[in-house]
């Protein structure tokens, strides 16, 4: 993206038997590209590959699934409290981002203990097996998204759930994910900050509850897999049933929750940062 972004202008012509795919990660506060250089080829593009649901090819961050009957009925029991010897880890390393993760972990922090790692931390968690290890021992995961844009769950909340945490989320109703199983996570805009530190609380004391939160493992599988939305894309290739549509990738990103990015929202998220 940086030779699409400063170097090189992206075709402006599209051959009617091709397909141009525009591929994305991350949410619009964050796609600093999206300004320059595809405004060559703002209605190019015909079909898109994203983390939202009104994709071409739907390329979720993770994914769930239900077990097949015969999986059901071998679950045993298991309790998830066990060896849980720490209460709350978070990972943020961007201190500004558009939901002020930063400035909510910072209040929280008041009320019930917190480790926080990243650069927003004083903790560090190597990029390797080493960091896994070092988190599984925690009851509680703070998996808030940078921004809170529709559809947007990214791999933080999948790998908790495979870390045997439960997920701490910043979610508003359109970012739920629809596979999101049930029961697995708390939704910190549901509690005040000093009953969301009481819950805690209670569910570290009580391991009858605590384990309420893993009920969902009878039934349900989860992957935290990005690269599987690929493998979609290729069989779609081949499929020519899937349409080709052409995208005004522009409109489309709009078409959303949350604001895009510019240098007024960037310097708005600095000041309210300093003030918290």
């Amino acid at each position: 993206l940086l030779d699409l972004y400063i170097w090189e202008r992206p075709p402006q012509y599209r051959a009617p038997h091709q397909v141009w795919v525009l591929h994305n990660n991350e949410p619009p506060p964050h796609q600093y590209y999206t300004g320059r250089s595809l405004v060559y080829s703002r209605f190019a593009f015909n079909w898109t590959l994203s983390y939202r649901r009104d994709s071409t090819i739907h390329c979720p961050y993770g994914r769930s699934w239900r077990k097949a009957k015969t999986a059901e009925e071998k679950h045993r029991y298991e309790n998830f409290a066990e060896g849980k010897t720490k209460m709350t880890y978070g990972v943020i390393s961007n201190c500004v981002d558009d939901a002020g993760r930063y400035s909510y972990v910072k209040r929280l922090r008041e009320h019930t203990p917190l480790d926080l790692y990243g650069r927003c931390g004083n903790l560090t968690c190597p990029r390797n097996g080493s960091c896994e290890a070092l988190l599984k021992p925690y009851r509680f995961a703070v998996t808030f998204e940078n921004s809170n844009c529709k559809y947007y769950t990214s791999e933080k909340f999948w790998n908790a759930l495979n870390r045997r945490n439960i997920p701490l989320v910043n979610w508003i109703p359109e970012q739920v994910p629809f596979d999101a199983p049930p029961k697995s996570y708390i939704n910190v805009h549901e509690y005040q900050m000093e009953d969301l530190a009481k819950l805690l609380k209670r569910l570290a004391n009580n391991d009858t509850e605590y384990n309420s939160y893993f009920e969902w493992r009878k039934n349900y599988t989860v992957i935290a897999d990005h690269f599987a939305g690929f493998c979609d894309m290729c069989k779609a290739l081949h499929n020519d049933s899937v349409p080709a549509q052409v995208v005004d990738y522009k409109s489309w990103l709009a078409d959303d929750t949350c604001q895009g990015w510019t240098l007024t929202s960037i310097i708005t998220r600095r000041i309210k940062n300093y003030f918290v």
